[in-house]
C-alpha cells in the first residue's frame, strides 16, 4: 500500500457492511429528500464506491494532508459523505465539514449513523459559512464545494494561493442525440437523468439537441413515456417520481411553467398542497 493510511481500509469495509445489514434506517433517512429509486441506487453507489476505495488509491497514490474541510452539497448526502469524506481519510489526517443548510438534519443523522462503524476523526460542523472558512478552512490544505459558480468564486477569493479548491459545480450539461442514436434508448438515458431525484439534481440535462432526422420521433416516444411516469411517495418503490423537496426549485419550476406554457406537451399541472405531485 502507497497511500498515508492503508490501515482504514478495513474500517471503510465497515461502513459498506453497515449499508448492508442497516439499509432500511439509512432509507428513511434519504426518504425525507429523494423516492426510493434515488436512495436505493445512492445506498448501491456508496457501496460500490467504498469497494473501490483501494484499488483508486493505489493507482493515484494521493498524498498526506493534515486538514482537508468541505462545504457539503444540498442532495445525495450519503454519496457526498462517501465520496468526499470517507475516501478522502485514506489520505487525510483530519477532516472537517459543514453540512448544508436545506439537509442539515440528514446529514447530522447520517453523520451519527455511520460514525459507529467509522469512528474516524471526521467533525461536523454547524456554524456558518463565515466561520467556517474562518476558523476551519484557514487550517486546511484542501476546500471541496459543490454549489453556484458565483458562490464558488466568492470562496476561492478568500483562500490563500497555497491551498487546493475543488470546486464541482452546476451546468448545463447538455443531452445530444445524433442522427445515428437508437432512439428508444436515447429517450431511456433522457429520462434516466433528467428524473434523477425527482429532477431535482444539477447532474441533470438542462437543454437536448435532437438531430432533425430523428427528432420527431425521439420526441413523440418521449411524450408517451412522460405520460406514462408514475408519482408516489418517497417511500414508493413502484413510483418514477416524488413530490419536489426544494422549495426554491419548486418556485423556478413552476414560474418556468407559467413562462413558456405555449410549449407546454404534456402535464403542466402543479399541486400546491403538501405532498401533492
Amino acid at each position: 500500500m502507497r497511500f498515508p493510511f492503508a490501515d482504514r481500509l478495513a474500517i471503510l469495509r465497515n461502513v459498506a457492511e453497515l449499508l448492508r445489514t442497516r439499509r432500511d434506517e439509512v432509507l428513511q433517512i434519504l426518504f425525507e429528500s429523494c423516492n426510493y429509486r434515488t436512495a436505493v441506487g445512492e445506498i448501491e453507489v456508496s457501496i460500490a464506491t467504498l469497494e473501490g476505495a483501494e484499488q483508486e488509491m493505489a493507482r493515484f497514490r494521493p498524498p498526506r494532508l493534515e486538514q482537508l474541510a468541505v462545504l457539503m452539497p444540498s442532495n445525495i448526502p450519503l454519496y457526498s459523505y462517501i465520496l468526499y469524506l470517507l475516501i478522502p481519510s485514506l489520505y487525510s489526517d483530519r477532516l472537517v465539514f459543514r453540512p448544508s443548510g436545506r439537509i442539515s438534519s440528514q446529514t447530522e443523522r447520517l453523520h451519527k449513523l455511520l460514525g459507529e462503524a467509522h469512528g474516524l476523526p471526521i467533525v461536523l460542523r454547524q456554524s456558518g459559512q463565515r466561520d467556517f472558512l474562518r476558523n476551519d478552512v484557514t487550517g486546511s490544505q484542501v476546500l471541496v464545494f459543490t454549489g453556484a459558480f458565483e458562490n464558488a468564486e466568492k470562496i476561492r477569493g478568500q483562500l490563500r494561493k497555497d491551498q487546493l479548491f475543488l470546486y464541482f459545480g452546476q451546468g448545463i450539461n447538455p443531452f445530444v442525440v445524433g442522427p445515428d442514436a437508437d432512439v428508444g434508448k436515447a429517450v431511456d438515458g433522457a429520462l434516466r437523468a433528467r428524473m434523477l431525484n425527482s429532477g431535482q439534481d444539477c447532474f441533470g440535462p438542462d437543454v437536448y439537441f435532437v438531430h432533425t432526422s430523428v427528432s420527431s420521433q425521439f420526441f413523440n416516444l418521449l411524450s408517451r413515456r412522460v405520460r406514462s411516469l408514475k408519482h408516489g411517495r418517497h417511500e414508493d418503490p413502484t413510483a418514477d417520481y416524488g413530490s419536489m423537496y426544494y422549495l426554491d426549485a419548486f418556485e423556478g419550476a413552476l414560474a418556468h411553467l407559467v413562462d413558456d406554457r405555449v410549449y407546454i406537451l404534456v402535464g403542466g399541472r402543479a399541486d400546491l398542497t403538501e405532498g401533492g405531485p
